[in-house]
């Protein structure tokens, strides 16, 4: 779960062991923050919106993913809540009120669909993954307080209309200069879509198996089609999600806000096949050492997958030998040949 193992097959055969492996993943998920569709908060904007059931399961997924970010980025990754009778804690109660459903709160629906609607894309209809990368790192980017703390890059996500293709290649030189450089954590988004039609194409799983492992991986906002969910971790062939698909009163700072209500006791659970195709990785490093062990693991994982990876890392050395690549009269007749593994690709 987001980094963490707790059990492996190569792991000793002990049902003790199993238990405690058990527990302390039951805790770790009891601890992280779930946002689900609300009702009865303030109306958004000059619409007549009082509840984002029905189209606003991915921008929930998004905060969810954000705010899990935040949290480790406050308390650390090994942080694990602690249920005490109207005792809150207070520093992950400062994270969740981020995003309560209140104009004011910097991430509530009310803040992300302010930015969204800019960009012509207003609430009561589904967005996409790459669309709510792009407005929580306006958000972030926004924020005094955050600003200073976290630097936020979207891969391929600069530009509202990103249609460069390829696969999306971190720059590592690029993310040094923006985070690790100059001091500030590393929150990076990578929008992705891996398949044609309504379910991703199987080659990819493994991958996602793999990233989701990282270290520094703080999920994926993924799902079924038009079904987002926000997906943090495997076993096996499954994947565990919280599922913002269930309607809850909403909270505004005008009265006592129900913490408890931001967490889910229920694991659940689906099959890698059936995800849509339309996803967002998410990654938070804390400094330098993170960013190197992300840029090593992508890496590795490019190679191992050469003929399809989901995503790959770039180094300014590498950068400079590829512009003078695509300079070259041979470049064509180099790109047709290695091309000449996908001759059994049929494209849509």
């Amino acid at each position: 779960m987001l980094g963490v193992t707790y059990w492996s097959k190569d792991d000793e055969c002990n049902a003790e062991k199993y238990d405690d492996a058990r527990r302390a993943w039951e805790r770790d998920w009891g601890s992280r923050c779930w946002m689900t569709y609300r009702r009865g908060f303030e109306a958004l904007g000059r619409t007549k919106w009082r509840t984002d059931a029905g189209w606003g399961c991915t921008l929930r997924s998004a905060q969810m993913m954000v705010a899990n970010a935040l949290s480790i980025h406050t308390r650390g990754r090994h942080w694990r809540r602690q249920v005490k009778a109207k005792e809150d804690d207070e520093s992950v109660d400062h994270v969740l009120s981020m995003f309560i459903d209140d104009a004011s709160a910097p991430f509530s629906i009310h803040s992300v669909c302010e930015t969204t609607t800019a960009w012509g894309a207003p609430p009561g209809r589904w967005f996409e993954p790459s669309v709510m990368c792009r407005a929580f790192s306006a958000l972030i980017e926004a924020n005094g307080d955050l600003r200073n703390q976290i630097a936020v890059h979207v891969v391929g996500g600069q530009n509202e209309d990103d249609s460069a293709g390829g696969v999306p290649t971190i720059d590592d030189g690029e993310l040094r200069a923006k985070s690790a450089d100059v001091g500030k954590a590393l929150l990076l988004f990578v929008p992705l879509v891996l398949g044609v039609g309504r379910n991703i194409n199987t080659r990819y799983i493994s991958q996602l198996r793999s990233i989701i492992a990282f270290k520094q991986s703080i999920g994926v906002i993924g799902g079924r089609p038009n079904a987002s969910l926000y997906l943090v971790g495997h076993s096996d062939d499954v994947f565990f999600y919280l599922d913002p698909h269930t309607v809850q009163p909403a909270n505004s700072f005008a009265e006592a806000v129900d913490f408890d209500s931001y967490y889910c006791s229920t694991p659940l659970q689906m099959r890698g096949e059936l995800l849509d195709p339309t996803l967002a990785l998410g990654f938070y490093c804390r400094d330098g050492d993170d960013l190197d062990s992300l840029f090593a693991s992508v890496k590795a994982l490019a190679e191992a997958n050469a003929t399809a990876p989901v995503l790959d890392v770039r180094s300014a050395t590498e950068a400079k030998a590829f512009d003078a690549r695509a300079s070259s009269p041979s470049t064509a007749r180099g790109r047709a040949l290695k091309d000449d593994e996908f001759h059994d690709w049929e494209f849509l």
